[in-house]
């Protein structure tokens, strides 16, 4: 039976793994309230089923700002009234309305809550006579943040019933590679004596019991979490091939070309790199610090040296400014190694640089036909490519070192079990504070004012826009896009140009504008030509301006928590105070502001990486992904649809496998 494309694209690709997509709710209908005085006896947060004989029922009303309703009021076995609202669209209540008259029975279900002497139904729902006396179940997928069609739903819902022992027969063959099978069941799973695989996926999805099909779907999830530890573990086992060795020895001499001193701690990262790489089998390995502890420089120097040992290195940036602003450090530095430089609309010309050692460049590396592979190939920025683009440059056997401040969910589980060799910088190289905040409507004169201060003051500003031009959307009318902030701040500009400092001038940059304006925008902005800029996300990483001590975030509810820190990094990259203001013009939910106050409240790019763990999940740890995506940035897990296997799961299959 053919899957549809709905379902593949979050990784069911055969019919056993239908069931297990885990419901997403189940509703217990087996009790019907017919006595309204009961509604005393039960908590207030409950939903709650009942019965009556139809009252009356108004027509169809139509309100401003509301969804089509009907009125209607039933009467319980004792005479007691309740009435409610029954929302939805015109057609459905039009329906409604011919399949009722009054005297009828009704079911209906709802939250009750006593007002004016009398009981009323919130959030009601009229319940076919189906649905009646069962447990129903509900499921939902999503992907990329929007739901499945109903249509992938219905087909597994008909389909999960006939495929259970299809299931049970793939975890048989799993367990007949493991001799401790009866410990990982009853041990670590902590299922019963007795009760079987098919016994569990039947509980879960044809329940006879809320509670009991909640707890059969926990054995679910540790079983697809010890799944998941075991196929990181074989994975991160087989990467890598042979290769021949390189030795490089040369770190000491070339850290002494650079135009400042190396710490200690990052010469000693340095020399623990050369030594990992100092090996006949590809190694890969992750740098990992905040934003001024000196990433770029280990990398630098060590790649220098990896040269002078007979190696080809290449650095992948994750956007055309950062890959200059690396090729003139590495020129800089390095004068003798001739780096080559390749982005958009170069081809490589074999003939003329079939010598080179060093090269660097954005994604347009992929585009070239490399004859000789790479021994080292350094990612800058990690979060921001796939597996799969990360390690293309890595199949000739090179070793690979990934860099940054924040690992995506991914790597950072990866990391935090070991699966990684890992290498922290913590060291600043100067003194600064940062301080994050967020700010409401009722913050504007506050905000304004600083921000007017600080410009007086010939300091630099950024502003963040979540999208880059407005959109007919409803769902984004809210949201300030980059160009019509620019206008906004042009405005501001010529309005307080006499208390300006001279010159000062907007400036813009985003995706919609082409690599050349937004290198010319974003460069004015460094030289000082600007001071203020307007841009998306572009400038995330690879961003580094003197005099910058502010940044205004709008709408940042619509970023991650990885994007803030990255953005947060520009700040101050030259010491001092480093204002990063989050500025909500709407209201926004509990979970968003908790993810907001979470960046306000820590520095750290690990600690908010493990943070990002608890909000969007692991996403899919193997190297091979099991979708059509092969997405690995959170969301999608492995084994198990419509629940995430959690971090704590996780965790503690990890220790169980060991």
């Amino acid at each position: 039976m053919l899957i549809p494309n709905a379902l593949k694209s979050i990784g069911i690709q055969e019919m056993w793994q239908l069931p297990m997509v885990m419901p997403h709710k189940y509703s217990n209908n087996n009790y019907v309230v017919s006595d309204f005085c009961h509604f005393s006896e039960i908590s207030l947060e409950m939903k709650i089923l009942c019965r009556g004989t139809l009252l009356s029922c108004s027509q169809v009303k139509y309100m401003n700002n509301k969804a089509p309703f009907v009125t209607i009021q039933i009467l319980d076995v004792n005479g007691n009234s309740l009435q409610t609202n029954i929302f939805g669209t015109g057609a459905v209540l039009t329906s409604f309305l011919g399949l009722y008259k009054q005297g009828d029975i009704v079911h209906l279900s709802g939250k009750p809550v006593f007002q004016r002497g009398q009981w009323m139904l919130n959030n009601s729902k009229a319940l076919d006579v189906n649905e009646l006396y069962r447990i129903n179940v509900s499921y939902s997928l999503s992907y990329k943040n929007k739901s499945l069609p109903s249509s992938a739903i219905k087909f597994v819902v008909e389909n999960i019933h006939s495929s259970i022992n299809l299931t049970c027969d793939a975890f048989t063959d799993f367990f007949k590679s493991k001799i401790n099978r009866n410990q990982i069941l009853n041990n670590y799973i902590c299922i019963p004596l007795g009760l079987t695989l098919r016994e569990i996926l039947t509980e879960i999805h044809f329940p006879t019991d809320v509670d009991l099909a909640v707890e059969y779907q926990g054995y679910i999830e540790k079983l697809a979490a010890l799944l998941t530890a075991e196929e990181v573990r074989s994975t991160a086992l087989k990467w890598g091939k042979a290769r021949t060795k390189i030795v490089s020895k040369t770190y000491f001499e070339r850290s002494k070309q650079l135009s400042f001193s190396m710490t200690h701690e990052q010469f000693d990262c340095v020399d623990k790199l050369s030594k990992l790489f100092d090996s006949d089998h590809s190694q890969k390995a992750m740098l990992i610090g905040d934003v001024g502890t000196g990433k770029s420089c280990v990398m630098q120097v060590l790649a220098a040296s990896f040269c002078d040992a007979g190696g080809r290195v290449v650095f992948l940036a994750p956007s055309q400014n950062l890959a200059n602003q690396l090729y003139d450090e590495l020129l800089g530095f390095f004068p003798d190694l001739n780096p080559k430089l390749v982005i958009d609309g170069v081809k490589v010309d074999w003939q003329r640089s079939k010598t080179s050692r060093l090269w660097v460049g954005t994604t347009s590396l992929f585009f070239q036909d490399w004859h000789v592979p790479f021994d080292l190939v350094i990612v800058d920025e990690q979060q921001r490519y796939s597996v799969e683009q990360r390690e293309t440059l890595c199949k000739g056997g090179g070793h690979l070192l990934e860099s940054t401040a924040t690992p995506i969910p991914r790597s950072a589980a990866l990391l935090k079990h070991g699966f990684i060799n890992q290498f922290h910088l913590t060291e600043c190289f100067t003194e600064k504070e940062l301080i994050s905040k967020i700010h409401y409507l009722g913050d504007r004169k506050y905000l304004f004012e600083r921000t007017l201060s600080n410009l007086k003051a010939g300091n630099k500003l950024l502003v963040i826009c979540a999208l880059k031009s407005d959109s007919d959307s409803n769902l984004m009318a809210n949201i300030t896009s980059a160009e019509k902030a620019y206008i906004s701040w042009q405005k501001f500009v010529d309005k307080y140009r006499q208390d300006l400092p001279i010159g000062t001038s907007v400036g813009i940059s985003h995706s919609g504008q082409s690599n050349e304006d937004n290198t010319k925008a974003i460069n004015n902005f460094k030289n000082g030509d600007i001071n203020i800029l307007i841009s998306t996300t572009i400038v995330e990483t690879g961003l580094t301006v003197p005099d910058l001590n502010q940044i205004i975030v709008l709408n940042p509810e619509r970023l991650g928590l990885v994007q803030h820190h990255q953005l947060r990094g520009r700040l101050a990259r030259f010491g001092g105070i480093g204002f990063y203001d989050l500025y909500c013009n709407k209201q926004i939910t509990d979970r968003t502001l908790a993810r907001l106050e979470l960046v306000c409240s820590s520095t750290s790019g690990l600690h908010l990486a493990f943070e990002d763990i608890k909000q969007r999940g692991f996403g899919n740890l193997s190297s091979e992904s099991r979708t059509n995506s092969k997405a690995q940035k959170g969301v999608l897990n492995s084994y198990i649809y419509g629940r995430s296997v959690s971090p704590e799961a996780l965790d503690s299959a990890v220790a169980f496998s060991k």
